[in-house]
């Protein structure tokens, strides 16, 4: 995982030398008014909108801000600059750039501090620290928008009104290594939609195959006697409640039709009463697939999986292993 604080941090060093030595070096310039040059600006807002990657989770997790002072000279005096969440500038943001971020919630984050100075003689406040929670705060892989801008309480010096504002885009996301898939061995399948023994015992064709850990074997919907279309199904139970955060699917190892193209999770604690989770839309391969529940995770004793489209346009459905974590 990025540690984003050392990174920012960087760049918010790096952007303070160029911007100095850039400012710095006797350089003929056309005649002009010095006090122009005299602004004070956030060096991140450069690089405007900053992605900010974080790890889901219980734990603080911090990223920089600051400001620096832009002039021909350095300030003869100390420098009070405050900092604020710019909400109202969320709307125009994502206007401007297409997108549909909401405000990172309140709870989310806290600023080191909605104050600092660029002290005399010097040419940028020291580096301050957000802290974000993800759990709790933010919904896992949504990005959300973290506007922070500047303002000053003395008229002696100017802001550079173009990098007024960083705009910080979190994202607080998981890995599938976070995770290990459950023990299916105590796990009971206890209702199929239909479910095919003529495909021998060898392939299996029956349900209970995706769970037996080999992926030479398959669960195949009924072909021999009739060929129900889709929806086809699954429903598992667990034998106790688990936090479901994500499923596996792994197709039957052919290239035939029929493998699942569109699979949605329901979940229900007592195996009557149930509940959508998520849809997930399936490449056609042989490979595992991975998805995270990424609406929210969810506790629960039994799943149901349901397919309801195929790849091929084929009415019938197979697959080799089906797993959860």
């Amino acid at each position: 995982m990025i540690n984003y604080k050392s990174l920012l941090y960087s760049i918010y060093l790096c952007l303070t030398v160029a911007v100095v030595g850039c400012l710095k070096d006797d350089t003929d310039l056309p005649e002009q008014n010095a006090e122009d040059y005299y602004q004070v600006y956030m060096p991140l807002a450069v690089q405007n909108p900053i992605a900010v990657n974080l790890k889901f989770g219980s734990e603080a997790q911090a990223f920089v801000y600051g400001a620096n002072y832009g002039g021909l000279n350095y300030p003869g005096k100390d420098i009070q600059v405050d900092f604020s969440v710019a909400s109202n500038l969320v709307d125009s943001f994502n206007l401007q750039y297409g997108t549909q971020y909401e405000l990172l919630p309140q709870s989310a984050y806290s600023l080191a501090a909605t104050s600092a100075v660029i002290p005399a003689g010097t040419l940028a406040t020291q580096p301050l620290d957000i802290k974000v929670i993800s759990e709790g705060n933010m919904d896992i892989f949504k990005s959300y928008l973290l506007p922070v801008s500047l303002s000053l309480k003395s008229n002696d010096f100017k802001i550079n009104e173009n990098l007024k504002t960083t705009f910080y885009v979190v994202t607080a996301s998981l890995s599938f290594d976070d995770f290990q898939e459950y023990d299916r061995s105590n796990w009971e399948v206890i209702e199929v939609s239909s479910e095919e023994p003529a495909e021998g015992p060898d392939n299996g064709g029956l349900a209970i195959h995706t769970l037996d850990g080999k992926t030479s074997t398959f669960w195949h919907s009924a072909w021999a006697n009739s060929s129900p279309g889709p929806p086809h199904y699954i429903a598992i139970d667990m034998g106790e409640t688990k936090t479901l955060h994500g499923f596996s699917f792994t197709g039957r190892q052919s290239s035939n039709a029929g493998k699942p193209q569109t699979i949605t999770i329901e979940t229900s604690m007592n195996g009557t009463d149930w509940e959508t989770a998520q849809t997930f839309t399936l490449q056609n391969t042989n490979s595992e697939q991975k998805f995270f529940l990424t609406s929210g995770f969810k506790e629960a004793k039994y799943f149901k999986m349901i397919v309801t489209a195929m790849f091929g346009g084929a009415n019938y459905t197979h697959l080799a292993e089906l797993k959860a974590f």
